[in-house]
């Protein structure tokens, strides 16, 4: 029997939805927010929020080789499917009252259940899909 090789240590970035109702977006600024949306600019410290208001964070990893070939797999058959298995083997934790993400093994990987992560609106799964892409094939946590 042969011994699985242990992953690399991932790093980790926290985010927020861009839906999160708590960004001020005309204190973020128009080309400021977008870069965020399009996930080409990670750093949600430099989001303003509204007073006394703070973001739901969502903790996510980069994914592995392992990771990477199963999503891969899934979006040659369905490119949705692949950003959501995408975002599912990423997310790691939640801060936050809004939701509470529930986890299992899914491909022999940590990753969120299909209930807790269909409790996400359609916009914000997407996002973490593409969030998920970005920190594991390019690397990108902050600009």
């Amino acid at each position: 029997m042969a011994l699985r090789i242990p992953e690399k240590i991932l790093e980790t970035v926290e985010i927020a939805s861009y839906l999160d109702g708590a960004i001020d977006l005309e204190a973020t600024g128009e080309e400021r927010f977008s870069s965020y949306m399009q996930a080409d600019d990670l750093d949600v410290s430099t989001l303003a929020t509204m007073p006394n208001e703070s973001l739901s964070l969502f903790t996510m990893q980069s994914l592995s080789e392992d990771q990477m070939a199963l999503v891969s797999s899934d979006m040659q058959s369905n490119s949705a499917l692949g950003f959501q298995t995408a975002a599912r083997f990423s997310v790691r934790d939640f801060s936050g009252d809004e939701w509470k993400p529930r986890f299992s093994v899914l491909h022999g990987h940590r990753a969120l259940t299909r209930d807790s992560f269909g409790q996400l609106d359609r916009d914000t799964q997407m996002f973490l899909g593409i969030v998920a892409f970005r920190i594991s094939s390019l690397g990108k946590l902050k600009g």
